[in-house]
């Protein structure tokens, strides 16, 4: 569980997080208190702290420009509190706490360094003891520093709207009015505003005044993409404890014990309140926490079946495989196992996207789903800490295949980002031999090993099990006209790489270097030995190497390719930084416009 500080209105929030992740929004101008327990073993705290704050770094959209050794721009606050039931001292009748303030300080100081680059953190560990009988030294600590940097945020806030005050009051009346069913359209709330509280207002008055009421809490704002009808949510309250609180509570699993499938009966039965169930509906969908599949709804949260063991049996020895695995970056493991269900979500909508839907067909389990299109199958599950998509189909269909994949692995790493902006995802492809053999663990190929390769410009890969197989094999199905509508990862323009990717660069080579190997031996290496004190000039404000990588894209005639900066760093002898860099970029794109139309044709 973690706490969040509105600042606006200077309360405490709390998300209870389970393990499904519907939403969490992070607005950067929010004081985040991260709570711990110092009475558990200190390697297990400290365990806890990093699954928080990665989970929290994952939920911060990236933001420009790139500081100094990758800081982003706009930093939220943490602050780690360390709560225990003090014991009394015999000698100065004073509560101590179990974690000592040399350890304490240890582990601030590697969690600081850690996460520095996304969030501005205390750099002291709060101890708060529960048994006082009056504010501890902690919570004095707390709320001062609570106090301090609510007015620092203050400061950086635009002024609140003329309108704001006016419609806050107009809120209370309209969750009165409301109070069974708290949600309005936006088209709706658009037309309330200046016809109940200014007729002066206009659109773009409402569209500030929405921002400034969800920066404060007083409402969410839910986008659906599909049918353009956004919603607004004025009771959160409501939103988290009453709707979703009960849905996800043991009483109503209990209830109504189901595979995934709820009628509409189902929920008009536990909210009776509501006057029109498929309103209550149309929100969890907006919310992607479910999906219409005629009569009923499917949640893939509620799945509790298993595939049966018939689902992909090794019958079709005349077809084409491949597939790989969407794995999480370091310390977000955990992601896709919580997002799973919103994917499979998305995989039912992307059935509507068929030109024939009768030719399509899905079918899903828990942790597991099988789509098939035509005479190709996928089959997309929940590996441990991945996503794995296998992908079979006949040998001559090798173009459609290609896109089949591209599709599904696009569609999640899709979803991964709506739901954790924050994310880095990596593809391992897997051995098509292994696959056609159905081994239950198939060798994989790391995305350092696939960009090595080209850039060696060869075309053979060895697995993790010391095999070697051709690439055109393991990407492109075995066919040379598919490979010949990629552009490789080498050839990407390092004007592409994105936000974290470049946080990332800049923490590593931004740092002074024993050896000289940082950011201004790269200037030499990229022919910018001039820019050296335009970029030195900035100071901390902004990342040297960020600085540097955008001049060359901007001005060098020369090959400003991913290749070409990975040989640079291997002759600087950063293999470290060359090897982040084959873990983020893409390993391929698609390289013409004519592509899409064969898509389509497809």
């Amino acid at each position: 569980m973690f706490y969040f500080l509105n600042v606006e209105n200077f309360l405490f929030g709390i998300f209870l997080v389970m393990n499904l992740h519907i939403f969490v929004m992070i607005i950067l101008l929010e004081i985040l208190i991260v709570v711990t327990r110092c009475s558990d073993d200190p390697q297990d705290e400290y365990k806890e702290l990093l699954y928080w704050l990665n989970f929290l770094k994952g939920r911060v959209t990236p933001s420009e420009p790139i500081g100094h050794c990758g800081l982003m721009a706009r930093r939220a606050i943490v602050v780690i509190v360390g709560t225990f039931w003090g014991t009394t001292s015999n000698s100065n009748n004073s509560s101590q706490p179990p974690i000592t303030r040399n350890e304490a300080e240890a582990m601030m100081k590697t969690l600081k360094m850690r996460f520095e680059t996304h969030f501005e953190i205390y750099s002291q560990l709060i101890l708060v003891d529960l048994s006082a009988q009056q504010d501890c030294n902690g919570l004095k600590e707390l709320r001062n520093y609570l106090v301090k940097s609510r007015e620092n945020i203050l400061q950086r806030l635009q002024h609140p709207l003329r309108l704001l005050d006016p419609s806050l009051i107009f809120l209370e009346q309209l969750r009165e009015k409301y109070s069974q069913f708290p949600c309005v359209t936006w088209n709706y709330f658009n037309f309330l505003i200046p016809s109940e509280v200014n007729p002066l207002a206009n659109d773009g008055h409402c569209r500030q005044l929405i921002q400034q009421l969800q920066l404060i809490g007083e409402v969410v704002y839910l986008r659906d993409e599909c049918k353009e009808l956004d919603y607004i949510v004025i009771s959160p309250e409501w939103l988290g404890t009453h709707l979703l609180g009960t849905l996800f509570s043991t009483q109503f699993s209990q209830t109504n014990p189901t595979n995934g499938r709820l009628t509409f009966d189902d929920f008009a039965i536990a909210f009776p309140e509501v006057a029109d169930t498929g309103d209550l509906l149309q929100i969890l969908e907006t919310l992607q926490i479910c999906s219409f599949v005629d009569p009923d709804w499917e949640f893939p949260s509620f799945f509790t079946l298993n595939p049966p063991s018939d689902i992909w049996l090794p019958n079709r020895s005349n077809f084409l495989y491949a597939g790989l695995r969407i794995k999480p970056a370091r310390g977000m493991e955990q992601t896709m196992q919580a997002i799973f269900p919103r994917i499979q979500v998305a995989m039912r909508k992307s059935m509507q996207d068929f030109q024939d839907p009768m030719d399509a067909e899905l079918l899903q389990w828990k942790n597991c789903s099988k789509m098939q299109s035509g005479k190709m199958e996928a089959l997309v599950r929940l590996i441990s800490d991945s996503v794995e998509i296998q992908i079979r189909g006949p040998s001559l269909m090798a173009n459609t295949a290609i896109y089949f994949l591209e599709d599904l692995s696009n569609l999640v790493e899709q979803t991964a980002s709506e739901v954790a902006p924050g994310i880095s995802t990596e593809k391992h492809f897997l051995s098509p031999k292994h696959l056609k053999e159905h081994k239950n663990n198939p060798a994989s190929f790391t995305p350092e090993i696939i960009m090595e390769m080209q850039l060696n410009e060869s075309l053979i890969i060895e697995n993790s099990d010391g095999e070697q197989e051709e690439f055109t094999d393991v990407v492109c199905f075995g066919s040379t006209e598919v490979a010949g509508l990629l552009s490789l990862g080498i050839d990407i323009s390092v004007a592409q790489l994105q936000p974290c990717t470049r946080s990332e660069l800049a923490a590593l080579l931004d740092p002074s270097d024993p050896m000289g190997r940082d950011w201004s031996i790269l200037a030499v290496r990229l022919n910018l030995a001039e820019a050296l004190p335009s970029v030195d000039s900035t100071g901390q404000c902004l990342s040297r190497t960020d600085q540097l990588l955008a001049e060359w894209a901007l001005t060098s005639n020369e090959n400003i390719s991913i290749g070409r900066l990975a040989t640079i760093l291997h002759e600087m002898g950063r293999e470290d930084v060359k090897q982040l860099l084959f873990r983020r970029v893409p390993l391929y794109l698609f390289n013409s416009t004519n592509t899409q139309q064969q898509h389509n044709n497809n």
